[in-house]
């Protein structure tokens, strides 16, 4: 054979290659089928999961996706809004609650605590605009390992037993490694996976697994988590 055809034969096998590849990136988009769960029923089943998938698209303006709980489709987030934007939890078209930027003005004597540090909170509504909790970063310890986390509190500004610190001890960035779970005795409980899956299309997943966190944490307080693992993904990966 000649070195011409070999050459030729070798960009053949290139091109075929990368046409694989291609096609298997468009196929990776179609969702898994699993179980969907409708009314009240996905709504608890949402608030009591362990492990919760959920995926999006770094360069979406406004991200949503399907919500996998233990393996059950339990409805849907969607964030809509540009700067006055919010995220939202729905069940077969209807909406249950709502996480957005808080307001400082209305809630500060509830977020605020002269213990601590505080930084980006999100609040939890109801459809009709009745709070229902927080999300917030906090410097939580004290000493030289003194950084920020972030924990959850309720309608009265208590905290609850668990909060989240990422792995990447330098930038305290969430895409980096990912971040773990911990109960307030800093025991490591579960943990929440950060994954660009295309390089491409700028696809990605985040798996929580909060293990006995799974239960103490609401559905609002996993979307929460969602829109807030977005956000680091967008930060890190955006053009």
């Amino acid at each position: 054979m000649s070195e011409y055809r070999i050459k030729k034969r070798h960009f053949s096998i290139a091109i075929l290659v990368i046409l694989l590849m291609l096609g298997t990136a468009g196929c990776g988009k179609e969702e898994a089928e699993y179980p969907k769960l409708t009314g009240e029923e996905a709504r608890q089943a949402f608030g009591a999961a362990h492990e919760v998938l959920l995926t999006g698209d770094v360069d979406d303006v406004n991200t949503f996706s399907d919500v996998i709980a233990d393996g059950q489709n339990v409805g849907k987030v969607k964030e809509s809004g540009l700067i006055h934007n919010r995220i939202t939890y729905s069940v077969e078209n209807e909406d249950q609650f709502y996480v957005a930027f808080c307001d400082y003005e209305k809630e500060d004597s509830v977020v605020e605590d002269d213990r601590y540090a505080t930084s980006t909170t999100y609040t939890y509504y109801d459809m009709d605009g009745n709070r229902l909790g927080y999300l917030q970063d906090r410097a939580l310890f004290k000493g030289d390992d003194e950084w920020y986390v972030t924990v959850f509190l309720d309608t009265r500004g208590r905290m609850k037993e668990y909060y989240i610190e990422p792995y990447d001890s330098w930038g305290h960035e969430w895409a980096m490694n990912g971040a773990g779970v911990y109960n307030m005795n800093r025991e490591k409980v579960g943990e929440i996976e950060l994954d660009l899956t295309n390089y491409i299309t700028k696809n990605f997943s985040i798996r929580m697994d909060l293990g006995e966190a799974g239960e103490a944490l609401s559905e609002m307080d996993k979307t929460a988590i969602y829109w807030r693992c977005v956000q680091e993904m967008t930060d890190r990966y955006s053009d």
